[in-house]
């Protein structure tokens, strides 16, 4: 189920622009024109994909799935393969045929060999059935605790694969356990069997008893140079501790209680480690108010001490830091691969993904598995669906074979630039590869140059800056002002994606019209028709989601597609029993509603906010919006029954998001408009979209792209990966079908199993939903006459003035002036 409760508004608007962005382009003298071709000394690596687990992907029968790699042994490539099929329905269940294990055997080349049935290897063993004494024991036992003499008690031999698999010579060693209850059934406990089994025979060579986790669980498992560590989460009824389970490269287990050796901090948890070499680790501890606590551990004398040196340009990098054998502690993210370089304090380039044609937000999950000479090896799980309910997870890997190529197989190309203020979704990177993959005249680039995103990975900007709010308003009004700048003078990009929400980038300055360019048949004319400026379109959308507030039909007039100011206090005190839906502060509210009008203001690169709308907007918050005491409840994902259905604000309504959370009340639900002056209807917020400069001197290459991003095949996948509105309506409509279908099929499969409360509790679907709510929410879709757009630096302006109306420090005419006059100044500065 999707955990993704309580987030503030300022977190909010992060994550709105991070959901719908990316970058790209190599900035090009306006001269230069077509003369930018890829050379065919330019480094790359082709890319050979390899699904583990292939044969178990598509299987309906199967609960979960998901594949680790375990390492390389004998020029091949191991993994295993943990699952679960579904209880049967009706029927006694078997335990140790619910659940499988798989060792899976791969070729360097990636090429399936064999797999070997864990599950039989543990079974035939029968190394975790009980005796005749035992079972004695237990049948007693099991009387008593139920009270019924003739019980029959049935020990069912579950297990479940511990910490993954690590080779020996030629070998997988593994660990199993298994709970078992007491003879009382007062009480359980966990028993663990370590089992080595020759990869080629598949013959079990060896068992034994081994120490089995009590009272918490491994969170994750570090492998360097001959030594394990395991940290476990401890838990007991008031505290929470962690404890390094470390066996070094001899087998000698130790475990170490970090609380014990370190004093006066509380090690409820750990970021991370890196190896320092010759058996010694770094420790990431988090501290108080987001900071970091760094500690040296020696893993043979199990002594630590505080790390002192810095390490400032690593320590964000614990998390997701990697140790690779022979190649030391490794990053990978959408930029490339790093190596960690902990003395120097600085990540160093291993390679760059410029080089090779893949999915730049695949790249951000992938992991390192080894390098062989021009060849890498990287892995990533299958986690990109858009559906927001605990499914059937048949996660397979996906194992990239990297290999470098004597001469770039684009040489000749032209290149074309793609740009964005953010990072850009799965779908538009889809899209781009195939472009690359699939034209034989043109090559898309993808410039970070003025990637707000970019800003965060590197460093330069933290989430847990005191001040981040404000740095992230002037960093992203800056980015936005130099690629206007470029972008006019013609050193910009050809293609810059997903700006539609920038107002100040719908001009025929530095964008061509694309509703001569683009066939809008089939399209949702709506979104068409609002996101045109003066009758032309500067960015096309590619994909939308609504901003409104969701409420019962009844709880309005049915004609009615907002709320004027008078009409939402009287909706506040009636349907929504006096709590507005939109819980935030006045400056966050503010922003919110004026956001659908921010085109009154600012026309033709001039500003003018001593306007009737924009007062009325202001008078309506300072009166009737107070901060709320926890502001942090601006978002649950959580299912809500209709029966307890309340009127909410949603940012981000799509159909997947709606099908989950209002299963059984979606033909009941209708989406308004926020408070405003005109009463209007609810807002388009653009997801995607898609520009070209006028500069350009491949415009209809350009255009080309924007076709793809509007196929068939591309739109069913914005809506699949991305979770999105299509533009496109056939393909919302096939989408949101198969959605209903697959949603009901789920539900099917686990009704009987569990309750009502037990299926919303573990995020599954909770309540049948007919093929009309694909309608439903179509008319939701084009109840949307307006776009939500905010001019980044302008918002900055207005977050800096405003707040001394809200407080009475000045007169609303008196922050208008300023407003007015920052805004002018800053217009002509950046124009």
């Amino acid at each position: 189920m999707v955990a993704l409760k309580k987030i503030t508004a300022a977190a909010l608007a992060a994550l709105l622009a991070a959901s719908c962005v990316m970058t790209a382009g190599c900035g090009r003298k306006p001269d230069e024109g077509t003369d930018k071709f890829v050379a065919a000394d330019e480094p790359w690596y082709s890319v050979k994909e390899v699904v583990v687990g292939e044969r178990f992907k598509d299987d309906p029968e199967i609960e979960f799935m998901n594949a680790t790699f375990a390492g390389i042994t004998n020029n091949k490539m191991v993994f295993a393969l943990n699952g679960q099929y579904f209880m049967p329905l009706g029927q006694e269940v078997d335990w140790s045929k619910l659940m499988f294990t798989y060792i899976e055997i791969y070729g360097k080349d990636g090429t399936y060999e064999k797999s070997l049935d864990v599950n039989k290897i543990v079974n035939d063993a029968k190394l975790f059935d009980l005796s005749d004494e035992e079972m004695q024991k237990y049948q007693e036992g099991y009387k008593k605790m139920t009270g019924d003499p003739n019980a029959v008690y049935k020990h069912d031999v579950s297990w479940t694969l511990d910490n993954g698999i690590k080779l020996e010579d030629g070998n997988a060693v593994l660990k199993v356990s298994s709970y078992i209850p007491n003879y009382s059934f007062t009480d359980y406990k966990s028993i663990a069997e370590e089992l080595v089994i020759d990869l080629n025979s598949g013959k079990l060579l060896s068992h034994k008893e081994c120490e089995a986790i009590k009272n918490g669980y491994t969170d994750k498992v570090y492998r360097y140079e001959g030594y394990i560590i395991e940290s476990v989460q401890n838990y007991t009824m008031d505290s929470s501790s962690v404890i390094l389970k470390v066996t070094d490269p001899e087998g000698k287990t130790s475990n170490i209680e970090l609380n014990s050796l370190i004093k006066d901090v509380d090690v409820s948890y750990i970021t991370g480690m890196m190896y320092l070499g010759e058996g010694k680790v770094l420790i990431c501890i988090p501290g108080r108010d987001y900071s970091n606590l760094f500690y040296e551990m020696n893993l043979t004398k199990g002594t630590v001490t505080k790390y002192t040196k810095d390490i400032s340009q690593i320590e964000n990098e614990f998390w997701e830091t990697t140790y690779v054998t022979g190649i030391g502690n490794v990053i990978v993210d959408s930029e490339g691969v790093k190596s960690v370089n902990i003395k120097e304090n600085k990540i160093e380039k291993m390679l760059s993904f410029d080089e090779t044609n893949l999915n730049r937000m695949a790249c951000s999950f992938m992991q390192l598995l080894t390098i062989d000479g021009d060849t890498m090896y990287l892995s990533s799980p299958f986690i990109f669906q858009s559906q927001y309910y605990s499914s059937t997870a048949n996660n397979p890997m996906y194992l990239y074979i990297l290999n470098k190529e004597k001469t770039n197989p684009n040489a000749g190309k032209k290149v074309i630039t793609v740009a964005s203020l953010n990072n850009l979704s799965y779908a538009t990177y889809d899209a781009i590869c195939r472009y690359n993959d699939t034209n034989q005249e043109y090559f898309l680039k993808i410039d970070e140059k003025y990637n707000f995103d970019r800003r965060i990975t590197s460093g330069e900007l933290s989430f847990n800056d005191a001040d981040y709010s404000k740095k992230s308003d002037k960093l992203m009004s800056d980015l936005s002002s130099q690629l206007m700048t470029d972008l006019v003078s013609g050193d910009g990009p050809d293609i810059v994606m997903d700006a539609a929400s920038e107002p100040h980038y719908s001009s025929g300055e530095i964008f061509i019209d694309l509703k001569r360019e683009i066939d809008t048949n089939g399209l949702f004319g709506n979104i068409v028709k609002a996101s045109e400026k003066n009758g032309k379109i500067y960015n096309f959308p590619i994909t939308v989601r609504i901003q409104g507030i969701l409420a019962n039909k009844s709880d309005a007039k049915s004609n009615q597609a907002g709320f004027t100011y008078e009409q939402y206090k009287e909706f506040v005190k009636g349907p929504c029993n006096g709590k507005d839906p939109i819980n935030y502060g006045q400056l966050d509210y503010f922003n919110l509603c004026l956001s659908g009008i921010t085109n009154e203001f600012v026309k033709d690169n001039k500003a003018d906010f001593n306007n009737p709308r924009f007062k009325a907007l202001a008078e309506y918050v300072s009166e009737n919006v107070i901060d709320p005491v926890d502001e942090s409840g601006a978002l649950f994902i959580d299912p809500v029954e209709s029966k307890s259905f309340k009127p909410v604000y949603e940012t981000l309504l799509s159909f997947p998001y709606i099908l989950y959370r209002y299963s059984d009340n979606i033909s009941n639900l209708k989406v308004y408009g926020l408070p405003s002056d005109d009463g209007r209807g609810p807002d388009i917020f653009i997801a995607s979209s898609a520009a070209v400069s006028v500069h350009s001197k491949e415009k209809t290459a350009c255009i080309e792209f924007i076709k793809t991003l509007l196929s068939d095949e591309v739109q069913f996948d914005y809506s699949y990966r991305d979770g999105a509105v299509p533009v496109k309506k056939a393909a919302y409509e096939k989408k949101a079908n198969e959605d209903v279908e697959k949603y009901n099929a789920d539900y099917e499969k686990r009704k009987e199993a569990y309750t009502p409360a037990e299926l919303i509790e573990f995020g599954y679907p909770w309540h049948p939903v007919d093929k009309s709510a694909v309608k439903d929410f179509e008319t939701m879709i084009e109840s949307c006459k307006t776009v939500s757009s905010s001019d980044s630096g302008i918002s900055m302006i207005i977050n800096e003035e405003m707040p001394a109306y809200f407080t009475g420090q000045k007169t609303l005419d008196q922050v208008i002036t300023i407003i007015n006059d920052r805004t002018r100044t800053y217009l002509n500065e950046r124009s």
